[in-house]
């Protein structure tokens, strides 16, 4: 609108406005059921605006219900004079959210014509506010407009309730799905599907027939993670062969009827027993279950997808996409959650390589906090990688502090409310805590027990397995307050009922339930089954029974996904920059309205493209925080079209962020460089 005198401008926003608000773009003016003032006139050889739903009668455009349109707003099909605006701003259907080209209607012979693009050529910047943004299901994920207009968060994803343990038993080459309520098993399935289509061990009726040891358990199934939906994956480390992750519905109702009989055939206990007898077939179908979604592969042959975590979503997987560690590659790469499918930016898959200084980290263990950081702990070596998920790449790697002579390892990991890290500690015999916002190691007391699996309560507290058969608890603040002297209660674990199997050993894992009970997992070596133990209180301590050799530690019942990955909202915004097809559009500056109470964080990306079509596969610029970003500093090409994404994240489930709108400068349109 450069050039135009502030009456003209005016008279343009207040027809955009009103073109907004009342419905078909560009062919409607107010509508006054008196049938008074002015209105727009029709006749035989004049009709009235095409597509507004209108008929002239009497010669006066008049709406289905009897509505006479008047023009008290300047819009297209109205009347105009010699003292009207020339031209009015009228809205038309745009593939863009902003460009220099502006939807106008040209007063001609007495009235104003059809909507019409008119590009600007002096145009050197394109601006979006959050008025114009239009969140779809589309191009955007978790976010809403807030009652002042700014787009922020839209927490609901927390509402979903997770009721299940997810514990993959190493040596049956299977998972079981035990009710967190009840402590029952209700499913066990194959931890895999299409074997002989993709190289990998087959799980037969009964199981694979493993130790649980690296040299005989197949495909070898370790650590779980759930989404934000309640589904489930398992990482299947295959030593000396290829490794998968497959994916698991929680619901029924997302099973997929291969068969087309129009029933589901899954896993059940059928008999009411409270566990699954995988040599009955009406209790496990193996790898014809429907219920097992897909199985793909991650990484080379002897890769050992080992790490697994669920980020908080994105275009790419509105519940949640998949970070797998390869333990033998030393990297971390990104999957779908919704297919499986390698993440791609740039038309290449999303890896990020584990080493920077001449240290290198084989990943253990995962968790993601807050800010959709990926933090990877490594049993051979002293050292904590993190990784930013949205810039696909590693930030750094943090030296662990050893205990004495004991040494310094990683095992379980897991971030509690106040974004702080936590490791088990394995030979160490300790926990430690690593503070981010500080960069302090926090050191706890030594146990005298090998540590594995850890997990952190609504309280606070820090809960851990200790390899010989118990469970310890110590207040995260107590760690982090006295270090060594920290207090440490520990609970043993009891034995299965009788007749099952008696002993328990080798405890693993760790995970807090949606009731606030503790969960441990204890492997058995040497029994044939493993368990799963509930701690309410030191009064009320239970063990069920699981399959064989149970190995599981990681996120398995979804609540540090709920607790700590709080929802990371997203919303992508195409704009065009010189409307000339034979032009190159030359950014220069990015800049951004955002208000960012502590705890939440805004981050905004930009990938270009000559056509539409091309942007869906465009390589990524940035993230960036803070505003202004040079754009020909971090190398964006000159292209026609550019499309900003913005990432909102809170480690607040009550506080969000909120945008207000963006800007994007370039130089003048004129034919650029190719």
């Amino acid at each position: 609108m450069r050039g135009l005198d502030a009456r003209t401008r005016r008279a343009l926003l207040l027809g955009f406005a009103a073109a907004l608000a009342l419905g078909p773009a560009g062919t409607s003016c107010s509508c006054d059921q008196s049938r008074g003032g002015q209105f727009i006139p029709c006749d035989d050889t004049t009709p009235c605006p095409a597509g507004a739903g209108l008929t002239c009668e009497r010669g006066k455009c008049v709406s289905a219900d009897g509505g006479v349109f008047t023009c008290d707003v300047l819009l297209p099909g109205c009347p105009c004079e010699a003292a009207d605006p020339r031209q009015i701003v009228c809205s038309l259907p745009q593939e863009v959210t902003g460009s220099c080209r502006t939807p106008l209607s040209t007063c001609l012979e007495g009235r104003y014509a059809e909507c019409t693009l008119i590009a600007d050529a002096t145009c050197d910047h394109v601006s979006v506010d959050q008025g114009v943004i239009e969140l779809t299901p589309d191009n955007s994920d978790n976010v809403k407009k807030g009652v002042d207009g700014d787009i922020i968060l839209d927490p609901d994803v927390l509402q979903q309730s997770f009721g299940y343990l997810w514990i993959a038993n190493t040596g049956e080459n299977t998972v079981s799905k035990i009710d967190v309520d009840t402590g029952q098993e209700v499913a066990r399935y194959a931890s895999v599907r299409d074997s002989a289509a993709s190289g990998l061990v087959p799980v037969p009726m009964g199981g694979f027939n493993g130790t649980g040891s690296s040299t005989n358990c197949g495909n070898c199934p370790s650590r779980t993670a759930i989404d934000f939906h309640g589904d489930a994956f398992v990482a299947n480390r295959a030593f000396g062969k290829q490794g998968s992750v497959t994916k698991y519905a929680n619901d029924a109702a997302d099973c997929v009827d291969r068969n087309g009989d129009g029933i589901i055939q899954t896993s059940t206990d059928q008999n009411g027993d409270g566990t699954i007898d995988p040599n009955d077939p009406a209790e496990f179908l193996a790898e014809s279950d429907e219920c097992i979604l897909w199985t793909v592969t991650a990484g080379a042959a002897d890769g050992v997808p080992r790490a697994l975590a669920i980020d908080a979503g994105g275009p790419d997987g509105e519940n949640g996409n998949l970070w797998v560690g390869l333990f033998n590659e030393q990297k971390v790469i990104k999957l779908s959650g919704n297919t499986g499918a390698a993440i791609l930016e740039g038309g290449q898959p999303v890896e990020v390589a584990l080493s920077k200084g001449g240290h290198v980290v084989h990943p253990y263990g995962a968790a993601i906090d807050s800010a959709q950081h990926v933090w990877l702990t490594d049993i051979n070596g002293a050292w904590l990688a993190r990784v930013d998920s949205l810039a696909r790449a590693l930030v750094d790697l943090y030296e662990i502090p050893a205990n004495g002579s004991k040494g310094s390892h990683g095992y379980g990991i897991a971030v509690d409310v106040q974004q702080r890290i936590w490791l088990g500690g394995w030979s160490a015999q300790d926990i430690k805590a690593y503070l981010p916002g500080t960069a302090e190691w926090k050191v706890g007391p030594d146990v005298g027990d090998n540590t594995r699996g850890i997990a952190i309560d609504a309280g606070g507290d820090v809960w851990f397995a200790k390899t010989g058969g118990a469970i310890g608890r110590v207040s995260g603040d107590d760690v982090v307050a006295n270090g060594r002297a920290a207090q440490v209660t520990t609970y043993d674990i009891p034995d299965l009922t009788p007749p099952l199997p008696q002993g328990i050993g080798t405890t693993i894992g760790v995970g807090i339930d949606r009731n606030g009970a503790c969960w441990v997992v204890s492997r058995n070596d040497g029994l044939a089954r493993g368990a799963a133990t509930r701690v309410r209180s030191a009064a009320d301590i239970q063990s069920f029974p699981t399959g064989k050799n149970p190995y599981t530690y990681s996120d398995f019942t979804g609540y540090g996904l709920l607790t700590v990955v709080r929802p990371q909202g997203w919303f992508r915004v195409p704009i065009e920059g010189c409307p000339s097809a034979d032009a190159k559009t030359i950014w220069q500056m990015l800049t951004w309205i955002e208000s960012e109470p502590p705890g939440t964080s805004i981050r905004l990306k930009v990938r270009v493209a000559d056509t539409l079509a091309d942007l869906a596969n465009a390589t990524w610029y940035g993230p960036w925080d803070t505003s202004p970003v040079d754009l020909q500093a971090a190398g964006v090409p000159p292209t026609r079209y550019l499309e900003v994404e913005v990432d909102l994240a809170s480690a607040n489930p009550d506080v969000s962020p909120g945008f207000g709108g963006f800007d994007v400068a370039f130089d003048a349109c004129a034919v650029g460089p190719g």
